[in-house]
């Protein structure tokens, strides 16, 4: 699409939800997930659609929400185990990261609740994310290894679940900028 809206490209298949895309830093490739093999998995391509790769197999899985390190070698994501999508009953969504191929999958975070809507910092450093591990939702941030989590908004999040906040990035004073979601997806 061109930068005032006209010509718009179809990238992907539309007989399977594609959701989520990320474009790296360097310009090179887009992330998104798609459930075209029964469950969210990443999937990565080159701007013009073409070159479409499975990142990685995970029967059982739900991948989405990826986000670029800043210098894109690696890529941020939660998943939840569940043979359905949404995950049912009480979610455990968790922080990943891995490199840009796929492979180096680690896993951030692991407490028993939703982590997701991971991040990275300008300078990659940190990674901030949306967590329900609290009696309420509220954003937090954590080093790229996941060591040094703690939260950032003190209280209950204003607007509760929807709309809530979307983790949007930290600046390099550690201030965190955080978005409305505009729109009524179940991470909001």
């Amino acid at each position: 699409m061109d930068s005032d809206g006209s010509n718009p490209t179809q990238l992907t298949d539309a007989t399977s939800a594609n959701a989520h895309p990320a474009w790296a830093p360097d310009g090179t490739k887009i992330v998104f997930d798609s459930d075209r093999d029964g469950n969210l998995e990443l999937y990565m391509m080159n701007p013009d659609g073409s070159n479409e790769t499975r990142l990685r197999n995970t029967a059982l899985t739900h991948e989405e929400n990826a986000n670029w390190s800043p210098d894109s070698t690696r890529i941020a994501f939660d998943a939840c185990r569940s043979v359905s999508f949404p995950c049912p009953g009480t979610p455990n969504y968790e922080i990943f990261t891995m490199s840009r191929g796929g492979t180096g999958r680690m896993k951030l975070t692991t407490y028993p609740k939703i982590d997701h809507n991971p991040a990275w910092s300008p300078d990659g450093t940190q990674i901030v994310f949306r967590s329900d591990r609290l009696t309420y939702t509220a954003l937090w941030v954590m080093n790229r290894d996941g060591t040094g989590q703690r939260v950032l908004t003190p209280g209950p999040v204003p607007g509760g679940r929807r709309p809530g906040l979307a983790a949007a990035a930290l600046s390099h004073s550690s201030q965190l900028a955080a978005a409305r979601c505009s729109h009524h997806h179940r991470h909001c």
